[in-house]
């Protein structure tokens, strides 16, 4: 195919085989008149394929296909001067259609396709570039300003989407606000309204709570009961026959303190006084109070050996037991005997002792 086309500085015609250009020759016009054009396309289009003819671009005999680009208004004159051949075949593309096809903006008015040329050359920019760098400098300076122009808006936009956002999360904050405000209001007044239904007292919320702070380190610092008292109930199912009849307790830095003078308490045979251990520390002391069977009132041994089997029984090594009270009292000089059986015991005979349980914290 031959395309000839009308450009500033004459006709040129231009030649592709399958799709690739080959090569392309301008003529030069002496008045650019429209009869000037019309003879200077065929006669050239006669040269060139006699040429190619000669360098075997062609076969003999086959028509080269002529492609000329004209305006619409100036086709009918062309026509006259351009006539098929055996040679040549001769076809117009009407060049403001194929401009406006191509998204050219401004129509060309004549057959001149300068104008249509530029524009696909930027549009469609080849992979080939022959201009030299000094010609590029002033495109590459565009290009650069065109990337951070571009990279200006992005962030610009970015920047828009994330104040737009937290304008959105902040205009949700203030309703967010108000709503607690609101409620903590509500909640104030009922709270308000609780307090002026409760009893008025003497005592001041903050002297009130002090108290409190008080009661809590007290109730902290108060010794458990519990292993002291299941371990005595563990030995009264031992020994069902003692009958428990009052309990105290209470705590203290000696396991005898409270106690009058140091013979108002005489241990058991082969009870072990309180050593050192006893005389510092915390201690709980659990003062025990118990009777024993009315059977028993008149066998005093039975009465001493059932004392001293319960004492042993609640006696550990965590655990100082002392019997403080007898049913009865032990003398050195006086042999311990049975008065034999009295029928007239009354329940006030019924023989009672004491002890003294005490546990280190």
């Amino acid at each position: 195919m031959l395309c000839v086309s009308l450009t500033r500085g004459g006709v040129r015609q231009t030649f592709f085989d399958q799709g690739k250009l080959h090569f392309s020759r301008l003529s030069q016009l002496a008045t650019h008149s429209l009869d000037e054009i019309g003879r200077t396309c065929a006669a050239d289009s006669a040269k060139i394929f006699q040429y190619l003819v000669a360098q075997r671009q062609i076969p003999r005999g086959v028509a080269l296909r002529a492609v000329i680009l004209a305006h619409p208004g100036q086709v009918s004159a062309l026509q006259e001067l351009c006539r098929n051949t055996n040679e040549l075949h001769f076809e117009f593309i009407d060049l403001a259609a194929t401009a406006r096809q191509l998204g050219l903006k401004d129509t060309p008015v004549d057959s001149n396709a300068d104008s249509l040329f530029i524009h696909c050359l930027a549009t469609k920019t080849p992979a080939q570039q022959f201009a030299p760098a000094i010609d590029r400098r002033l495109h590459q300076l565009w290009q650069i300003r065109f990337a951070l122009t571009s990279a200006a808006w992005i962030v610009l936009s970015a920047c828009l989407l994330f104040a737009g956002k937290t304008a959105l999360n902040l205009y949700e904050l203030h309703d967010t606000i108000d709503a607690t405000k609101a409620l903590t209001a509500a909640d104030t007044q009922r709270y308000r309204s609780l307090l002026e239904g409760l009893p008025k007292i003497s005592i001041t919320p903050d002297n009130l709570r002090a108290v409190m702070g008080r009661l809590e380190a007290v109730q902290k610092n108060t010794p458990a009961m519990d292993p002291m008292l299941l371990h005595l109930s563990l030995a009264l199912n031992d020994i069902p026959k003692i009958e428990l009849t009052r309990l105290t307790w209470k705590a203290g830095d000696r396991p005898d303190a409270g106690q009058k003078g140091s013979g108002a308490a005489k241990p058991a045979a082969g009870v072990a006084l309180p050593g050192t251990a006893a005389t510092n520390g915390n201690w709980t002391v659990i003062e025990i109070q118990a009777q024993l069977p009315l059977g028993l009132v008149t066998d005093q041994r039975a009465q001493l050996e059932l004392i001293e089997s319960f004492a042993a029984r609640l006696r550990d090594p965590q655990t100082d037991v002392r019997v403080l009270s007898r049913p009865f009292d032990i003398e050195s000089d006086k042999p311990l005997k049975s008065t034999g059986d009295r029928s007239d015991a009354q329940l006030a005979d019924v023989p009672k002792f004491s002890l003294r349980m005490a546990r280190q914290l």
